[in-house]
C-alpha cells in the first residue's frame, strides 16, 4: 500500500516533489554519505596530513597550507553528516548543498590524486545527478551508477590469455578455498582458470541484472554473495586487507538491497519528461567514462577497475648504497638485493596503504610522480624504474619500459597530457 512515509522522506516544502523516490532510496544515500565519513576517518592521512607519503595533485602547488586544506576535507565531512542526519532540510536547499559538496569533493581530489578511492568517486558520481534530477528518474540514474560498478570491474577482468595463478583474483579464490580445505584445486591450471573466469562472470551477471527490472532481485543476490564472500577473503582472519577496503565492500553490501529492492512507489516520485534529456545525458555520462577507461582515456579506478590485473604498474628499486637516502618511514618497505645484485626492491604499495590507509592509487602518472618525489635526493643512475601499461585497445596486453636516469623519467612524465605536481 503507497503511502508518504512521514519521516524518511524529505518534505517537499519548496518543491512539487521531493528529491528521493522513496524511504529506501533516501536511506541509501544517507549510507553512502555516511559510508564516506567513515572512509575519510580510516584514511586520515589522505585528509588531514601526518604522512611522509608525497601529495602528487593534479592542480599547481598553490602553497596552500596543510590547515586550509584540512579545513576543506572538514567541510566535507559536514556536509555528509549533514545529509545523513537532516531529515527537515527542504530539496532547493539540498540541491544546493550538494553542488557545495560536490565541488568540494572534486577541488579535494584535484589536490590530491590518491583521495580519488573509488568510494569518492562514487560519492561525486551519485551528488552529480542529485543537483539535476528528483524522484524516479534519480532512482534511475542512482542505480546505473552502482550497477556500473560491477559491469565495468568484470570486464576489466577479461584476458584471452588468463594465467593460472596471477592477479587478485586468485588470491581471493585461494584465500575461500582455503577455508574449506579446498585449495588443492587450484591446483590444476585448468580448474584454477575456470574458477577465475566464473568469478568474473557471477560480477559481470550481476550488473546486468541490477540494470533489467525483471532480473533486479537475482542481482542484488549476487551482489550480496560477491561483498559477502571478499569480506571474508579479505578480512583479517585471511588476507587482511585495510579498514578501508573493508569498509567499501560493507557499505556496497548494505547499499545495493537498499537501492534495487525499492517497491513503494508515491505519487511525487514521478517528474515526467521534463528530465527525460537529463537522465539520458547522465546516463551516457555513467557509461562512457569507465568504457574510455578500458581504453585508457580514463583513470582506472574512475573506469571501476578494482582488482583487476589491468591497471598500471611501477616498480622502484635502488642501489644498496642509496637505500638509506629514503625517507625513514620507507625503510621497512625496502627489500634485501638479491644475490649478485646491489639493487633494493621498493615496496611502495604497501607503503602508502600502511601509512594513508588506502591502496596505491593505480596510475602510472601518479606512481612515476611519487618515485620522483622520492628520488629526488638520490644520485643519478643509482634507481632503476620499472614500467608496464596495457596496450590500447587490446587492454589485455601489456607495454613494458625500464627507466635508469632522472632524465629518463622526467622525459616519461613530460609525456602525459595532464602533468601532475608535487604538493610540498
Amino acid at each position: 500500500m503507497s503511502h508518504h512515509p512521514p519521516n524518511d522522506a524529505i518534505p517537499a516544502s519548496h518543491d512539487s516533489s521531493p528529491l528521493f523516490a522513496d524511504s529506501a532510496h533516501r536511506t541509501f544515500f544517507r549510507l553512502i554519505c555516511a559510508g564516506q565519513v567513515g572512509l575519510m576517518a580510516v584514511t586520515w592521512p589522505l585528509w588531514f596530513g601526518g604522512s611522509d607519503v608525497p601529495t602528487i595533485s593534479l592542480l599547481p602547488d598553490f602553497g596552500l597550507p596543510l590547515l586550509v586544506d584540512s579545513l576543506l576535507s572538514g567541510l566535507l565531512i559536514a556536509g555528509c553528516l549533514t545529509l545523513v542526519c537532516c531529515q527537515t532540510i527542504s530539496p532547493a536547499r539540498m540541491k544546493l548543498l550538494t553542488v557545495g559538496l560536490l565541488i568540494l569533493a572534486a577541488v579535494l581530489a584535484g589536490l590530491s590524486t590518491a583521495r580519488l578511492q573509488p568510494w569518492h568517486w562514487l560519492l561525486m558520481l551519485l551528488l552529480l545527478p542529485l543537483s539535476l534530477c528528483h524522484g524516479r528518474s534519480l532512482l534511475g540514474v542512482h542505480r546505473v551508477a552502482v550497477a556500473s560498478i560491477y559491469l565495468f570491474a568484470a570486464l576489466s577482468r577479461f584476458d584471452p590469455q588468463l594465467p593460472a595463478d596471477g592477479g587478485m583474483s586468485s588470491s581471493i579464490l585461494r584465500a575461500l578455498l582455503g577455508m574449506i580445505d579446498l585449495e588443492h584445486v587450484l591446483r590444476d591450471p585448468g580448474t584454477s582458470r575456470l574458477l577465475i573466469v566464473a568469478q568474473s562472470g557471477v560480477e559481470l551477471l550481476a550488473g546486468v541484472c541490477l540494470l533489467v527490472p525483471r532480473c533486479r532481485r537475482g542481482g542484488v543476490l549476487l551482489a550480496v554473495m560477491i561483498h559477502t564472500s571478499l569480506l571474508v577473503a579479505l578480512g583479517p582472519w585471511a588476507l587482511g586487507h585495510s579498514w578501508g577496503v573493508l569498509l567499501w565492500n560493507a557499505v556496497l553490501l548494505c547499499s545495493v538491497p537498499l537501492l534495487f529492492l525499492t517497491t513503494k512507489q508515491t505519487r511525487a516520485a514521478t517528474d515526467g519528461g521534463l528530465w527525460t534529456g537529463r537522465v539520458v545525458c547522465l546516463t551516457g555520462l555513467l557509461l562512457l567514462i569507465p568504457a574510455s577507461a578500458l581504453t585508457g582515456g580514463a583513470d582506472n579506478w574512475l573506469g571501476w577497475q578494482v582488482y583487476s590485473p589491468r591497471p598500471d604498474r611501477v616498480w622502484l628499486s635502488v642501489a644498496e648504497s642509496q637505500r638509506k637516502q629514503l625517507p625513514l618511514s620507507l625503510q621497512p618497505f625496502v627489500g634485501e638485493p638479491q644475490p649478485l645484485s646491489d639493487r633494493c626492491t621498493v615496496r611502495l604499495d604497501r607503503w602508502v596503504n600502511a601509512h594513508t590507509g588506502a591502496p596505491l592509487y593505480p596510475e602510472d602518472r601518479y606512481q612515476l610522480s611519487l618515485v620522483a618525489a622520492l628520488t629526488s635526493t638520490l644520485d643519478d643512475g643509482a634507481f632503476q624504474i620499472g614500467i608496464s601499461t596495457p596496450q590500447s585497445p587490446r587492454w589485455w596486453q601489456r607495454r613494458e619500459r625500464r627507466l635508469t636516469s632522472r632524465s629518463e623519467l622526467e622525459q616519461a612524465l613530460a609525456e602525459f597530457w595532464l602533468t601532475p605536481a608535487i604538493r610540498h
